[in-house]
């Protein structure tokens, strides 16, 4: 953003979506370098790694050990990957069944765009469910986008407020 805007890097959530908005409405965003959604960097030179979480839910969690990005912040996979109304990013990290376990995971929001330039015989179709959003979603997001400039207060207490973008 021009001018920078503080991020509280330790409010994982809201990291995610100033840069999924930047994402879906920011038109000098080149979609089709699949940019990272925690910094906005191609994937190439931005990378997210997922692995089994432990406990009862055990579904998947990111891998800080693996995963190389500027701004990687803590986030809980779980709660982000849902749109509601105040936190209506579900732009999270996904294994691309194509690609398989193990390799970098693509952010939901440029899974269209990885399915055309990495596997551009996907019939694109049967995987839409992964990159669809929800009109409360693109309400909500449009409304992030929106009020971008806007600083609210911050946690004085915090020291990780960085500015992004």
């Amino acid at each position: 953003c021009t001018p920078a805007v503080p991020l509280d890097m330790e409010q994982g959530q809201r990291v995610i979506e100033h840069v999924g908005a930047h994402i879906v409405h920011d038109t000098s965003v080149d979609r089709s370098t699949e940019p990272c959604g925690l910094c906005l960097q191609a994937t190439l030179l931005c990378r997210i790694y997922l692995k089994k979480a432990r406990g009862r839910k055990c579904g998947v969690q990111v891998d800080a050990t693996r995963s190389k990005c500027p701004n990687l912040v803590k986030f809980f996979y779980g709660t982000a990957m849902k749109s509601t109304q105040s936190s209506p990013c579900s732009n999270v990290p996904l294994t691309c069944e194509l690609c398989g376990i193990g390799t970098a995971a693509v952010w939901c929001y440029n899974m269209k765009y990885h399915l055309m330039n990495i596997h551009p015989t996907a019939d694109l179709s049967q995987y839409e469910y992964l990159w669809n959003m929800s009109d409360n979603e693109k309400t909500g997001m449009k409304n992030i986008w929106k009020a971008r400039k806007k600083v609210k207060g911050t946690n004085k207490k915090s020291k990780s407020s960085n500015y992004l973008l």
